[in-house]
């Protein structure tokens, strides 16, 4: 999985790629992490999360 990714790209000394990989997985966590942030921080646990964005 991803880390299966990045240790291939650390290994292949790719930068460019693992700079697109890390552009990604920023564009898909952050909204995820500021989901579950605000769902705890309100006690409200009906978090509305879109799993069907890829990595």
């Amino acid at each position: 999985g991803l880390a299966l990714a990045v240790e291939q790209l650390l290994q292949a000394g790719d930068a460019e790629a693992g700079l697109d990989l890390i552009d990604r997985l920023e564009a898909t966590l952050t909204p995820l992490l500021e989901s579950l942030r605000e769902a705890l921080e309100s006690d409200r646990m009906d978090i509305d999360i879109d799993w069907s964005r890829n990595i």
